[in-house]
C-alpha cells in the first residue's frame, strides 16, 4: 500500500512519497514539484534479490533534482536549500530501511555557462574546492575501489607542483577539445605553481562565469588526463554511517498530495540514471 506524509522543519515542509512495487519500494520527496529526490530500495521479498542480481544493502538515488518548488509553502532555496532536503530524504529512508548501507548514484550535473555551453558541476566543484559536492556534504565517495584510488591520486597531482607542465604540453594535451582562446590562458597558468593554483587565479580574477566560460570547452578532457578515469560516469556511494538523522515533525496523509510533475514508477521501468541540475552553487 502506497504511503504519503507531510515533514515539517524548521525551514521547510516537504512531502514525502512512498511508491510501492513488486520487491521494491519507491522513496521521493517534494512539495510543490513531486519527486526532487528519488531513492529505490530492495525489500527482503525482491526477486532480484533473492537470486542474487541485487544487494538487499545497496540503495540506488536515480533522481537527484533541484527546483524552486521542491518544498510546500516557500521556494526551496538552492545549495542550502537543496542540502536540507537531501539530507531529509536519506534520514527517513534510514529510518524506514535500516538494512541499507549504502546508496549509490552518479554525479553528472551540469550548469549552463554564459556563453550557452554546458560544463559539469563535478568539474567545477574540484578545481575549486579539491572535492566534489556531493564528497563536501554528504561523505560520498567513487564506489569502485580502483576508481576512486585513480580520483584520489587525480586530486594529489593537481595540487603537486612537479607534475605540472610546461604551458605548450598544456595545450597537446587538451588540444583535442579544439576549444579556443588557450593562449588567453597562458598569463594564469605560467604564474600559478600547480594546477589547483592555476584554476583559483582565473576563479580570483574572472570569477565564477568568466571560469565557466574560460574552461567550458577544455576541462573534460584536460581532467580526464588528470584522473585516468572519468568520474562523471561512475558509481559514487554515500555510506550510511555519513547520513544524519534529521529531527523532523511528521503527519501521514490520507490522500495523495496535490504536485505537478513526477514520474509512475514500476519494476521494468526504474531508470539507473535520471538527472537533472541538483545545484549550481558550486
Amino acid at each position: 500500500m502506497n504511503s504519503y506524509y507531510r515533514i515539517d522543519t524548521d525551514e521547510y515542509s516537504f512531502y514525502l512519497t512512498i511508491i510501492k512495487n513488486d520487491g521494491i519500494d519507491n522513496i521521493s520527496i517534494g512539495g510543490r514539484k513531486a519527486e526532487c529526490v528519488n531513492i529505490s530500495v530492495s525489500r527482503p521479498d525482491s526477486l532480484m534479490v533473492e537470486r542474487g542480481f541485487h544487494k538487499l544493502d545497496i540503495a540506488t538515488i536515480p533522481v537527484l533534482a533541484w527546483d524552486s518548488k521542491c518544498a510546500i509553502d516557500k521556494d526551496l532555496e538552492k545549495g542550502a536549500g537543496t542540502i536540507t532536503m537531501i539530507r531529509i530524504v536519506l534520514s527517513e529512508v534510514y529510518k524506514r530501511y535500516p538494512y541499507v548501507n549504502i546508496y549509490t548514484f552518479h554525479d553528472n550535473s551540469l550548469i549552463k555557462c554564459d556563453n550557452g555551453k554546458q560544463i559539469s558541476l563535478l568539474h567545477l566543484s574540484v578545481i575549486e574546492h579539491n572535492k566534489s559536492w556531493y564528497e563536501r556534504h554528504f561523505n560520498a565517495y567513487i564506489l569502485n575501489k580502483e576508481l576512486n584510488e585513480k580520483y584520489k591520486n587525480g586530486i594529489i597531482a593537481l595540487n603537486t607542483p612537479e607534475v605540472k607542465e610546461s604551458f605548450d604540453t598544456f595545450k597537446k594535451i587538451i588540444y583535442p577539445s579544439k576549444a579556443s582562446g588557450i593562449e588567453s590562458l597562458q598569463p594564469y597558468y605560467e604564474s600559478s605553481a600547480t594546477y589547483h593554483e592555476f584554476f583559483t587565479s582565473i576563479l580570483e580574477k574572472e570569477g565564477k562565469k568568466g571560469l565557466c566560460n574560460m574552461l567550458v570547452g577544455w576541462i573534460d578532457i584536460f581532467l580526464l588526463y588528470i584522473f585516468r578515469c572519468n568520474p562523471l560516469s561512475v558509481e559514487w556511494a554515500i555510506d550510511k554511517d555519513s547520513i544524519k538523522l534529521q529531527e523532523v515533525s511528521e503527519s501521514r496523509l490520507t490522500h495523495k498530495p496535490n504536485q505537478s510533475g513526477g514520474r509512475r514508477y514500476t519494476k521494468k521501468n526504474i531508470p539507473k540514471v535520471l538527472r537533472v541540475n541538483i545545484n549550481d552553487t558550486y
